[in-house]
């Protein structure tokens, strides 16, 4: 894209130094944004981390919780709120359900990294103990290797 964008710029005729400047300053600034469009999505990203590690959250990303928990967590980072002031919809007013979500995400991947086995509490949907047992890593090369065994 970038290498395209150029050439049509040499191609073209400029009326005047100013605006070859200005194209100039764009393409510099394409090829910083054109990184971003190999990035991946958070939702992705999460994903990828986890099948990587061996984290279980098939139960977590049922539906589209994530993906509505993600977008709660935009608005709050890039517009400061989760919703307008008076303005909410009663999925907005659900935030605490986003936050139990990460969190329960956050914990699983702690988890693994300390390669525990076993129960603990979790609040998602209420208070109740959940069987933790981390899945198979999957390597570079696509290979699955077995969950670590538990340190003791």
């Amino acid at each position: 894209m970038r290498f395209a964008a150029a050439a049509f710029s040499s191609e073209q005729p400029a009326p005047d130094d100013n605006l070859r400047a200005r194209e100039a300053a764009f393409l510099e600034g394409l090829s910083a944004k054109m990184l971003d469009l190999n990035r991946r999505a958070l939702g992705d990203k999460i994903k990828a981390l986890a099948a990587l590690w061996g984290v279980p959250i098939a139960d977590l990303i049922e539906g589209d919780d994530l993906t509505r928990a993600i977008k709660a967590r935009n608005a709050i980072v890039h517009r400061g709120w989760y919703y307008k002031p008076g303005a909410a919809t009663p999925e907005q007013r659900d935030l605490w359900d986003h936050v139990l979500l990460m969190r329960e995400f956050t914990i699983r991947f702690v988890l693994t990294t300390l390669q525990y086995h076993g129960d603990y509490l979790s609040f998602r949907g209420g208070q109740h103990e959940v069987r933790f047992e981390p899945l198979p890593r999957v390597t570079r090369d696509g290979v699955f290797e077995p969950a670590p065994e538990p340190k003791i």
